[in-house]
C-alpha cells in the first residue's frame, strides 16, 4: 500500500528541504552582494533632496529603496540560485555518501528527480509572481519616489519632446502628455498611400482618444489632402485641398494604452497591460515585444523547474562518492550557460527575430525534457544490465 506514495516519502522530503535551504542561501547571499553594490553607488543620490521627495527620511528611505531593489532583482537571481543551490546540495549528498546510500536502498534515478520537480515548481510560481507583479510594482514605485527614472510615463502630466511614431500607413509627430486621458500635443499626421507617397496631412493642437476604438478627437487643427490627379491642381506643384477645423474625429490606428506607456520596456509593465498590448490588436507598434514578454512570463513557471532538473540530472550522472569540486563548478557553469542562452533567445524575440512562443518556451521545454529523457535512458540501461546479471 505504500509503494504509490514512495516518490513522496522521507527521502523526497529530506532532499527537497535541503534543496530549498541551499537555494535560499545562494539567493540571499547573491541579493546581499547586489544590494550592497547598488547602495554603495547610489548612497549620495538617496541622501539628496530630490530623493527625499519620496516622503521618507533616513533609515525608512533606505529600507524602502532596498526593498524595491530586491523585488526588482529577484527575477534575475532566482534561476541562477535554483541551479547553484541544487548543485551545492547534491555535492553535499555525494561527499557524505548519502546519495550512494539512497541509490543502494533501491531508489531509481527518475524517482530521485522528484525533489527537483517539486522545488522547481515552487520556484517557478515565485518567478512568475516576481516577473509579473513584483518587478513592475517595484519599477513604478521607484519612479514615483524619484529613486530611478524609467521614463516620463511614470510621471503624471509630464510632457515629452516631439516624437516620431510609425503606424501602418502613416507617420505621427507629436508631443505626448501623460495624463488621464493621454494626450497628443501639437500633433501632425502624415498619411501615405500604398506607394508611400504623401496623401494627407492632419495637424491639431490637441488629440485625445475618442469613445469609439481606433478614433481620436482633435481640437483646433487643419487638414490637407492631395488632389486626385494632376489635372486638379498638380500635387507636385503644391496643390490640394486644405481646410481648418475646431473639432473633428479621425481614424488613427494608434492604441491609447500603447501611447500611455510610450518608451517603457515591456518587461517593466504590469501583467494586465502586457496582456492587452500583446493581444495583437491594431495600433500597437512592435507588438511582438509585448507578446514575447507575455509568453516569457508564462514560461517562467517552467524555467526554474528546467534549471533544477538540469542541475539534479547532471549531478546524478557526474557526481560520485569521490566527488571533485571542479565537476560541480562545471555543472554550475552549464546552468549559467543555459541562463545566458535563454536571455539571448528572449532578446531576439523582443526584437522580432524569433517568434514569441519559441523565444520563451524553447529552452525551458528542451532542458526539462532533455534532462528527464537522459535520466530515463540511463535508468533503462541500468535495469537491463541488472536483468542480464540476474539471468546469468
Amino acid at each position: 500500500m505504500t509503494a504509490p506514495l514512495a516518490p513522496f516519502g522521507r527521502e523526497t522530503r529530506y532532499v527537497s528541504r535541503l534543496y530549498l535551504q541551499r537555494v535560499f542561501v545562494v539567493a540571499a547571499a547573491t541579493m546581499a552582494i547586489v544590494l550592497a553594490l547598488d547602495l554603495a553607488s547610489n548612497m549620495t543620490w538617496l541622501l539628496s533632496d530630490r530623493a527625499a521627495a519620496s516622503g521618507r527620511d533616513g533609515f525608512a528611505r533606505l529600507a524602502y529603496y532596498l526593498g524595491l531593489r530586491a523585488a526588482y532583482n529577484t527575477p534575475a537571481i532566482l534561476p541562477i540560485a535554483a541551479v547553484v543551490g541544487v548543485v551545492w546540495a547534491e555535492f553535499a549528498l555525494a561527499a557524505s555518501y548519502e546519495r550512494l546510500m539512497i541509490f543502494n536502498s533501491g531508489r531509481s534515478p527518475l524517482r530521485s528527480l522528484v525533489p527537483a520537480i517539486l522545488v522547481g515548481l515552487l520556484l517557478g510560481s515565485a518567478q512568475f509572481a516576481a516577473l509579473s507583479y513584483a518587478q513592475p510594482f517595484a519599477v513604478a514605485a521607484q519612479a514615483r519616489s524619484n529613486f530611478r527614472d524609467y521614463g516620463p510615463s511614470f510621471h503624471p502630466d509630464s510632457v515629452t519632446g516631439r516624437k516620431w511614431i510609425a503606424i501602418e500607413d502613416a507617420l505621427v509627430n507629436a508631443r505626448i502628455e501623460f495624463g488621464h486621458p493621454v494626450t497628443l500635443r501639437d500633433m501632425i499626421v502624415y498619411g501615405l498611400d500604398r506607394d508611400g507617397q504623401l496623401e494627407i496631412v492632419v495637424s491639431a493642437e490637441r488629440a485625445v482618444p475618442a469613445a469609439e476604438p481606433g478614433m481620436w478627437a482633435l481640437s483646433s487643427g487643419s487638414w490637407w489632402g492631395r488632389p486626385a490627379s494632376p489635372a486638379q491642381g498638380g500635387a507636385g506643384a503644391g496643390g490640394g485641398a486644405e481646410a481648418a477645423f475646431e473639432n473633428a474625429e479621425i481614424k488613427l490606428p494608434l492604441d491609447p494604452l500603447w501611447v500611455a506607456n510610450y518608451e517603457v520596456p515591456a518587461r517593466f509593465l504590469p501583467q494586465k497591460v502586457i496582456r492587452a498590448l500583446g493581444s495583437g490588436g491594431p495600433g500597437i507598434p512592435e507588438a511582438f515585444s509585448y507578446r514575447t514578454t507575455y509568453q516569457t512570463r508564462l514560461a517562467s513557471l517552467l524555467y526554474p523547474l528546467a534549471m533544477t532538473l538540469l542541475g539534479a540530472t547532471l549531478c546524478l550522472l557526474m557526481l560520485g562518492p569521490r566527488v571533485r569540486p571542479m565537476v560541480s563548478v562545471k555543472i554550475g557553469l552549464a546552468g549559467y550557460g543555459v541562463h545566458v542562452a535563454s536571455k539571448v533567445l528572449t532578446t531576439l524575440g523582443e526584437y522580432g527575430y524569433v517568434t514569441p512562443v519559441v523565444a520563451a518556451w524553447a529552452l525551458p521545454v528542451a532542458v526539462a525534457g532533455g534532462a528527464l529523457l537522459v535520466l530515463a535512458r540511463r535508468e533503462r540501461k541500468v535495469r537491463r544490465s541488472l536483468a542480464r546479471q540476474a539471468a546469468g
